[in-house]
């Protein structure tokens, strides 16, 4: 049978309009429909005559409330046009969802694995460095590589405020971060600069370190175009084959730089490859950079040299590792203060029972019927993958083992002798918990690594909290 027109008022336009089957209530449209059915309903209210008007758009904020006074019929098998303003959304069944997203809202630190900087115990290392030097000998700093894990800016302000003259770092960018923080000190780069990262280093002032004529010819060309003084140091290669000029190139170096009216030279300087293990190698350097001119300055003293007393005859003291509270040397110095403490949280306390495996690739089994905590710290955030199975934590002064392989940002640590321990908990890779400690050093023996490994690897991303 035909479809039938649908009686409406006088006053709207009459349709032909399709009818769902007879079997299929049709509660949902308020007039009446004869038998007759099309096998499309409708879906879409652009679809229905004109009495049946779209729902009402409003601009108001407090839409939820009202709509539950309401009474708009349902519409459950007509599917909801896309709107195309999201501050302008339809109401019933076309209303969307609340955004999940709030552009205004600041994202929280991540305080489930974090790092706490003790700038006391900065000011107390910087002091016993500075103790049995010379007055004359000044301070060069080195907070390279975001300080070695510890913060580049924070350090160096805490640095500078105790009286550090000078400061070096690795790149031409972390220089330039030290300027924008307002650090007005002379800056060494101590790494080797490349000709595009030049101007922007002429701009702020920075001393660029020259290791070959190569290195050197570039600069000067570049320092003629910018019409800026190029402030530079020289380095002499003594043994380590890694930067610096060797005893014959020194001398053409020292002599180029001489004759070019664009460069100030500030000094020189060499590296001591291993002044915290072979004292015989680090003599024959210290033999070798005899050969540097005795009327500019001079450094080539790391915390190593420092702590080891050596015969001190160099303008500066560059002390890196010992700043930050690590002995370089074989042998404890109790005169040194950890600054970086390395803490984190348990997120899950579980049992795991006798014969189970643990973490990935199924490497370590229960030995017995264990209480196992998972802790929000993995390879991600810089704990070494190589303490798999092998490393320790400090749980409420208690020295906790790792179970099987370090994760990307999870660890699993065996507490069955810790029954306290709960979620939330704080957990201490670095620093103290009762009366225990852990150091970068005890993290990097267990890692079969050394401490600046261990430091510098700690994920510049993690929140870093100074006291």
């Amino acid at each position: 049978m035909p479809a039938a027109a649908i009686s409406l008022p006088p006053t709207t336009r009459t349709e032909n309009f399709p009818v769902p089957p007879p079997s299929i209530p049709c509660r949902n449209y308020p007039h009446s429909f004869p038998a007759a059915h099309s096998p499309s309903p409708p879906t879409h209210w652009r679809e229905f005559p004109k009495t049946h008007n779209p729902p009402p758009r409003i601009s108001s904020p407090r839409w939820p409330a009202a709509r539950s006074n309401l009474n708009l019929p349902s519409l459950p098998f007509i599917s909801a046009p896309p709107s195309p303003r999201p501050d302008n959304p339809f109401f019933g069944s076309h209303a969307p969802s609340p955004s999940p997203y709030d552009s205004s809202m600041k994202v929280p630190p991540d305080d489930r694995t974090w790092c706490e900087i003790s700038t006391s115990a900065l000011r107390h290392n910087l002091r016993t460095l500075r103790r049995g030097l010379p007055r004359k000998v000044r301070v060069l700093a080195v907070v390279k590589d975001d300080a070695y894990g510890h913060g580049l800016i924070p350090v160096a302000r805490t640095l500078n405020q105790a009286g550090c003259e000078e400061f070096g770092v690795a790149c031409v960018a972390e220089g330039v971060q030290l300027r924008q923080a307002g650090i007005r000190q002379p800056i060494l780069v101590l790494g080797s600069t490349l000709p595009f990262e030049f101007p922007l280093a002429l701009r702020h002032r920075l001393t660029l370190t020259l290791s070959s004529l190569t290195e050197a010819r570039e600069l000067a060309r570049t320092a003629r175009r910018a019409r800026l003084p190029a402030l530079v140091q020289a380095k002499l290669d003594t043994g380590m084959n890694r930067l610096g000029a060797n005893p014959v190139e020194f001398s053409e170096l020292l002599l180029f730089i001489a004759r070019q009216p664009p460069f100030k030279l500030l000094g020189t300087f060499t590296h001591l490859a291993c002044a915290d293990s072979n004292p015989a190698f680090t003599r024959r350097q210290l033999l070798r950079s005899s050969l540097l001119p005795k009327n500019l300055p001079l450094h080539w003293a790391n915390t190593a040299a420092l702590l080891s007393r050596l015969p001190f005859a160099s303008t500066h003291a560059r002390p890196g590792l010992g700043l930050y509270g690590s002995n370089p040397l074989a042998r404890s110095s109790p005169r040194l203060k950890p600054v970086l403490s390395w803490k984190s949280r348990i997120l899950v306390v579980r049992s795991v029972a006798r014969g189970e495996s643990i973490s990935y690739g199924a490497t370590f089994r229960a030995p017995r019927n264990l209480k196992v905590a998972t802790v929000a710290t993995g390879y991600a955030h810089g704990l070494p993958r190589s303490l798999s199975s092998r490393g320790h934590a400090l749980i409420q002064g208690r020295l906790c083992p790792i179970l099987g392989r370090v994760t990307m940002d999870m660890t699993l640590l065996d507490v069955t002798r810790l029954p306290s321990a709960r979620r939330g908990q704080e957990v201490v890779w670095i620093g103290r918990s009762g009366s225990l400690t852990r150091t970068a050093a005890d993290l990097a023996r267990e890692a079969g690594t050394i401490p600046w490994e261990i430091l510098t690897r700690i994920h510049p991303a993690l929140p870093r909290h100074i006291s």
